[in-house]
């Protein structure tokens, strides 16, 4: 590459340091001219996030989903500061917590009475001490806070792929509560004291948040998630398990099953259940999760008078691992 088409080292290095952008008296500060911004830009070696603030172009990932988060973070990380602190999924994505969707606009919170810049989405309230620290170069919400306030901000099924993800990474469920109460009065304050409630650790990925949430606001009982079950020199977890009923469900992602040997495996995986265990087991995939919630629903309750009228017999050497819900 053409050495004029490279950032300085010395910028380059200062902006991965602060975790991404920078203003342009930043980086005029840092010995570029406005002609160096205007080729760098050009050149792609910059992004203009808004008017007055760059980040270097993300590095390509092969993962779309990574790839757009570290585009996302790039932004972030010339607007935040003590005074504009990243919130909400985007304060998620920079924890490294899974989101139901990348903002289109960085999400942050901000004092009273101050402006909202261009291309941002501001909530305005009052932060703790305690509530804001700085992460990979970022002035964040905490992770408890981030969490909470997901919970206030989005649907049950939504927020639950978040909080699933911040019980599984060690955050209590007591700290959860207990941040929520010293929050007062708020808006959404019931739904989120029952996302959180719903939150469960042993989730092992964002759709399988996705899908229980969607059954249980349609009254679908609560099932248990990943649990091991061992027959003979054989275990296996079903993503979704209502074992009093008998009944199991496995959440299948949109490239789950590229390769054939994932399915065929897959296959001969729920043959066992059925027939050594004698489980039902739904399958429900990402188009229908997110585009038809209510017919996953009726799936599960054709399932349920399936069991009503021909009830599940435990095998008599099932083994259930004991664990808790933290």
């Amino acid at each position: 590459m053409d050495p004029s088409h490279e950032l300085p080292r010395e910028v380059a290095q200062w902006l991965a340091r602060r975790g991404g952008g920078a203003s342009r008296a930043q980086l005029l500060g840092k010995g570029l001219t406005s002609v160096d911004l205007a080729r760098h830009a050009r050149h792609g070696l910059l992004v203009r996030v808004r008017r007055g603030h760059y980040s270097p172009a993300a590095p390509r990932l092969e993962d779309r989903w990574d790839q757009a988060r570290q585009v996302h973070l790039y932004a972030v990380a010339s607007l935040a500061g003590t005074d504009q602190v990243a919130a909400l999924r985007t304060a998620a994505l920079v924890w490294g917590l899974p989101v139901c969707s990348i903002p289109a606009k960085p999400e942050f919170i901000r004092p009273p009475g101050r402006s909202r810049p261009s291309g941002t989405r501001v909530r305005f309230g009052h932060l703790a001490d305690d509530d804001v620290v700085r992460h990979e170069g970022i002035w964040v919400t905490s992770l408890v806070r981030s969490a909470v306030d997901i919970a206030l901000d989005l649907p049950v099924p939504e927020s639950l792929i978040t909080l699933d993800a911040a019980l599984h990474r060690g955050v209590r469920r007591d700290e959860l509560r207990d941040h929520l109460a010293s929050r007062g009065s708020v808006r959404h304050l019931r739904r989120a004291s029952v996302a959180i409630e719903w939150a469960d650790p042993h989730v092992e990925s964002p759709l399988e948040s996705r899908c229980r949430g969607e059954l249980l606001i349609d009254d679908i009982p609560r099932p248990q998630c990943n649990l091991p079950l061992r027959l003979g020199d054989r275990e296996i977890r079903p993503d979704l398990l209502w074992l009093a009923l008998g009944i199991a469900a496995e959440v299948d992602g949109k490239g789950k099953y590229d390769e054939p040997d994932v399915l065929w495996q897959e296959k001969l995986r729920q043959e066992w259940m059925e027939t050594d265990l004698g489980l039902i087991v739904l399958r429900f995939t990402y188009a229908e999760i997110v585009g038809d919630p209510l017919g996953c629903a009726r799936r599960w309750r054709k399932a349920r008078a399936r069991r009503a009228a021909a009830p599940w017999v435990r095998p008599r050497d099932l083994e259930v691992r004991v664990r808790d819900s933290r």
